[in-house]
């Protein structure tokens, strides 16, 4: 996604008392949005997924800034709840593949 295209993204009309996101203001905290993630994670590759879906959640409207904290703050938050979804997910993954090697068990 070319990053002009989206200079100011407005928020979402469902949220009308939700604050303005600007683009560039928000691309600003990607360093240390990952690096938050990547202590948390330990997976550099993950810690990007992580802030992508961040981001992309943010432009899509399925997360929406409601203006009551600083912008850094609400997008580590947000980072975070991401963070354990992604973190409960491959919880559940290894799980299933555990299950599925032990002896006796039939799928």
């Amino acid at each position: 996604m070319h990053v002009a295209a989206h200079a100011h993204l407005a928020a979402p009309t469902a949220f009308p008392s939700a604050a303005a996101v600007c683009w560039s203001e928000m691309v600003s905290h990607r360093g240390y949005l990952v690096r938050f993630a990547q202590r948390k994670l330990h997976d550099p590759m993950l810690a990007e997924d992580v802030v992508h879906d961040v981001f992309e959640a943010v432009i899509s409207g399925r997360a929406s800034f409601g203006g009551r904290a600083a912008l850094r703050s609400w997008l580590t938050a947000t980072t975070a709840w991401t963070r354990s979804g992604w973190t409960t997910m491959a919880r559940r993954s290894a799980r299933r593949r555990s299950n599925a090697r032990r002896p006796g068990r039939t799928k």
